[in-house]
């Protein structure tokens, strides 16, 4: 998704959002060089009705190169 959409697409910024709860899903997006930008508090409710804290991650177009060598390493192209 990343090489898609920083290579064909040319964007400038890619956003990733999970729940406050979904540790699992943090340290994934940490792993592969997401940068945390913060919490929008009570920023949805749930179909169960829970109210929902959403963390925001972005990679820019300028860090990609380095990004794409840490998650591929040798084969990045």
């Amino acid at each position: 998704m990343l090489s898609f959409g920083f290579e064909q697409l040319q964007l400038n910024r890619i956003e990733l959002k999970t729940s406050l709860l979904n540790l699992r899903s943090q340290k994934a997006m940490l792993k592969i060089g997401a940068v945390k930008e913060g919490v929008l508090r009570r920023h949805s409710i749930n179909d169960d009705g829970t109210v929902r804290d959403t963390v925001y991650f972005q990679f820019y177009q300028e860090e990609w190169p380095e990004i794409k060598k840490s998650i591929f390493g040798e084969f990045a192209v």
